[in-house]
């Protein structure tokens, strides 16, 4: 079997992965890697992928390290060495992508491969209580204070992790609905949007559904602006027919503005006392993660009632505690260098290319508002879906010519 047909199916199982497996990503990703490397070793004048995006990466790195450094945790630095390594993952991805006829295209039906799957098994657990893929164990995540209604985690082992990627995916076959032209395929593409939209209600996250509704305004008003008040109505009636039938639904919405809400409470003593922990080390942190161990000091210290002990909830805090202002703003400059270069795609392409490029910038305001409530970029999980889609930004910035219709169907 020729090496880009071995790429093309690594491809599909790396898309269905993103929405089942943490490992089945690492395996795939790690074989993307193998074969690309052999790729450039047998034609070494292939494209080369490395960009601007690298000083980004490479900033995050050494900040990151240097906070570590500077604050005596020395043994944490060869851990977070081997974090980083989405940076090479990450080349390895698009590098695959570019050199793998139909390579995007196998990526775009594994997801919706992976997609579907996880909503089925999602609907199970919200019927069965059950994760049948962990030995039929109970699932002791609720929406509700009873712990009556259980929350979906799909393939994963959280509610939350589940639902920050689902929100993303769910861009995935709406772009697809609106570049693809054939009759049957939207109606497909349209079902599995509708099956993701049901099944994201079910994990009750509330920062992804938060999340998903700013993506979707963006994605609206950017590019389809008419259907903004149909849209609207749909999801008014929607929501209000949860909110009336479903207990979990309403406690969930109820509570958005209850701040002595257990969640609501938690989340804000964690704020208040990351914040603290940047004021007393503004430049640097206390090192990357760590505060993650300080934060109970810093409840004691402040009062604190609940004293829930975890990272910030909050990935910019989690950056702003853990690696002072500049790990910050490296952050922050790496986000807003793919919001822009994503936003030059909007405005330099047109027809199907340019419905992907609007697609692709509403995951990425999905992911970046879902990160003002959890440390997004800090779950594995999370950040492969995130970096796949920020990889398909570049592969679309060096395949402007062609036809996304073409690329991904």
């Amino acid at each position: 079997m020729a090496l880009t047909q071995i790429n093309y199916y690594l491809l599909f199982l790396f898309g269905t992965a993103l929405l089942t497996s943490m490992a089945g990503m690492e395996i795939t990703s790690a074989l993307i890697l193998l074969t690309s490397l052999i790729t450039f070793i047998k034609k070494p004048k292939t494209l080369n992928v490395i960009g601007k995006e690298i000083y980004f990466f490479l900033g995050l790195l050494f900040i990151s390290v240097i906070s570590l450094f500077v604050n005596g945790l020395f043994e944490q630095i060869p851990p977070t060495l081997g974090w980083f390594r989405w940076i090479v993952i990450f080349y390895g991805i698009l590098y695959s992508l570019l050199n793998t006829p139909k390579g995007a295209k196998a990526l775009t039906l594994g997801t919706l491969t992976g997609g579907l799957l996880s909503c089925f098994n999602s609907f199970v657990q919200t019927i069965t209580h059950r994760d049948w893929t962990r030995g039929n164990k109970v699932i002791d995540y609720y929406a509700d204070l009873d712990k009556q209604i259980t929350r979906a985690t799909g393939f994963f082992n959280m509610p939350t992790t589940y639902a920050y990627i689902l929100a993303m995916f769910l861009f995935v076959s709406l772009t697809l609905f609106f570049i693809t032209t054939d009759k049957k395929k939207k109606i497909i593409f349209s079902s599995v949007f509708l099956i993701g939209l049901l099944t994201l209600a079910l994990t009750y996250s509330r920062g992804a559904w938060i999340g998903f509704s700013a993506g979707l305004f963006c994605f609206i008003v950017l590019r389809k602006i008419k259907l903004l008040i149909p849209m609207v109505l749909a999801i008014a009636i929607a929501a209000s027919s949860l909110y009336a039938f479903s207990s979990g639904f309403k406690e969930r919405i109820d509570s958005l503005t209850d701040f002595n809400y257990y969640s609501n409470s938690q989340r804000i003593e964690l704020w208040k006392a990351n914040l603290e922990i940047f004021k007393d080390h503004p430049i640097i942190g206390v090192g990357l993660n760590e505060n993650d161990q300080l934060v109970a000091e810093y409840h004691d210290k402040m009062g604190h009632v609940e004293k829930y002990r975890s990272h910030a909830h909050n990935i910019y805090l989690q950056y702003l505690s853990g690696t002072g202002i500049l790990g910050f703003l490296s952050f922050i400059a790496l986000a807003f260098y793919f919001l822009l270069k994503n936003l030059n795609l909007t405005r330099r392409l047109q027809g199907s290319n340019q419905w992907l490029a609007y697609g692709l910038l509403s995951i990425q305001i999905t992911f970046l508002v879902s990160g003002f409530f959890d440390c997004n970029f800090g779950d594995s999980e999370v950040r492969y879906s995130y970096l796949t889609y920020l990889v398909l930004v570049l592969f679309l910035d060096k395949r402007t010519k062609e036809d996304t219709n073409q690329i991904l169907l």
